[in-house]
């Protein structure tokens, strides 16, 4: 009972926070990025009739840059948000409003499932991936993408971040361990790919109109800190009134065993 308490406080956090920022959801850069879009876009040639399941899909971006790649498919919208199902739905993008660790879909009916920017904000992953699996035919596609960290030094600098800043996220997983939780319910691996999306910090508060004051000066201190301190592989650099840096974006094709 407490631990399906703590999970229902968790959405709902989740919850009114994205609802709070769906008019501004899609000025986040990585959103549209053309790289990250076309990774997903590689990872599903055109086929004939399939049902695809944007899990965590937000306003339905990602579904609707796909759509021309994937005409006879039919793309389905899943989300918490009420706000992001909405603007999704202008889309013309089915959306169903359901926990993606308990969706309202029979077993073996779903051709491909898209896990864009979502497991961070899980409070049970290995939960939504086992459904994810429940749902998918036997070889089907998860296409599990996510901001990673570049080595274990580099997580424990983003769980800095999300302590005073989104602290209803769970944890940043690195690469090894989103294969080893794909592994471990019964997904094959079938290909990695990366790339590197540069982030504006001021952008990035500037979009959340729920942060306050004291939070932004926070988060503008810690970029500013690690703009001189922060080791590499991640970049971070002042430009301007702005400090620009990079984020690791990597994209697991796993196939339903």
């Amino acid at each position: 009972m407490a631990n399906y308490l703590a999970k229902r406080k968790a959405y709902a956090s989740i919850t009114e926070y994205f609802d709070g920022r769906a008019a501004k959801f899609e000025e986040g850069a990585w959103t549209k990025n053309p790289q990250i879009i076309g990774m997903f876009e590689a990872s599903l040639p055109p086929s004939g009739p399939c049902y695809v399941i944007d899990a965590g899909g937000g306003t339905g971006i990602l579904a609707k840059a796909m759509q021309p790649n994937l005409p006879c498919a039919t793309f389905i919208n899943v989300d918490l948000s009420y706000q992001m199902s909405l603007i999704a739905k202008q889309k013309n993008i089915s959306s169903v409003l359901a926990d993606i660790s308990n969706l309202p879909i029979a077993s073996g009916r779903i051709d491909a499932i898209l896990l864009r920017q979502v497991i961070h904000y899980l409070p049970a992953p290995n939960l939504a991936v086992n459904e994810c699996h429940r749902v998918l035919r036997t070889g089907g596609k998860l296409l599990l993408g996510q901001f990673v960290p570049f080595d274990e030094p580099d997580q424990e600098w983003m769980r800095s971040i999300s302590r005073i800043w989104q602290s209803f996220v769970v944890d940043f997983l690195t690469a090894t361990e989103l294969k080893r939780l794909l592994i471990s319910n019964n997904f094959s691996i079938e290909r990695v790919q990366e790339c590197i999306a540069v982030e504006s910090v001021a952008k990035w508060i500037g979009r959340d109109k729920s942060i306050s004051e004291d939070t932004s000066k926070q988060i503008w201190s810690i970029f500013t800190l690690a703009a001189t301190r922060h080791p590499d592989p991640r970049t971070i650099h002042v430009e301007g009134n702005d400090i620009l840096f990079n984020n690791r974006f990597l994209l697991i094709e796993a196939i339903a065993r």
